[in-house]
């Protein structure tokens, strides 16, 4: 049984880099391993409660896409329901086996639409309690963007067994939760990722941002008030082209 919703990962072409630019925002190092042999380091960090990952191959194959690359659901039974994502219409990109950092075990497969989709299994959790006292007050979402959204929906809630939160349609999207951290599915194209930003709350975007400026780190987006009128929002751009969006809710 799929249980939580766990992290986005994202390819990273500058390690050092990576991680500077997150500890501007306070983020949290959870866990840092690299593997024997290929030396790819895998580094989790966690915004407030919530987790990304970051993934460091040295010497990335011609073509490489860095950003963000997958997202991720913890789950009780692997094998179980990786072969029922595959009967679900999920392509088998790799099959179940043991996690190269020695935790766990791990699978991965494709949506329809070319999403890739990790699963876990471990036994150990890598987040810590986090009462969000630093420059993130929450950990808002994850951004997906889907063609179909119907079809969509009934995956996330059917076949990966998410919430669909109350009061949280609008004509392009919706918000979905499983454990504590929450999916938003959205058709609009404004973004051109299938995996388009993560959503960190702060108490005050323009105090935020200020912060930010004297960190070294400057807005993509501009603060401004977003369509839904649920607060100022702005957007931050990683080294690697992930977006970060800073909300108020």
């Amino acid at each position: 049984m799929i249980y939580e919703l766990n992290h986005f990962g994202i390819l990273v072409e500058d390690i050092e880099a990576s991680l500077d630019f997150y500890q501007k925002l306070d983020a949290k190092i959870v866990f840092d391993h690299t593997m024997e042999g290929p030396q790819v380091r895998i580094v989790y960090l966690q915004l407030a409660g919530g987790m990304i990952e970051l993934i460091f191959v040295p010497g990335p194959s011609e073509g490489t896409r860095f950003g963000i690359d997958h997202l991720a659901f913890m789950t009780e039974d692997l094998e179980g329901d990786y072969e029922r994502l595959v009967r679900a219409g999920c392509s088998e990109d790799q099959a179940p086996k043991k996690a190269g950092t020695g935790n766990g075990t791990l699978a991965f497969l494709r949506r329809p639409d070319g999403a890739r989709l990790e699963l876990l299994e471990r036994d150990v959790d890598f987040r810590v309690p986090d009462a969000g006292t630093g420059l993130v007050a929450g950990f808002d979402h994850y951004a997906y963007r889907v063609d179909d959204l119907g079809e969509a929906h009934a995956f996330f809630t059917q076949t990966i067994g998410m919430t669909q939160l109350v009061d949280t349609s609008t004509a392009d999207g919706s918000f979905y939760s499983i454990g504590a951290d929450v999916l938003s599915l959205r058709t609009s194209a404004e973004e051109s990722e299938v995996f388009g930003h993560f959503g960190l709350r702060v108490d005050d975007v323009d105090r935020a941002l200020a912060t930010l400026a004297e960190r070294g780190v400057r807005p993509s987006v501009p603060a401004a008030e977003p369509p839904s009128g649920h607060g100022r929002n702005a957007f931050l751009a990683d080294p690697d082209g992930a977006r970060i969006e800073l909300l108020e809710r």
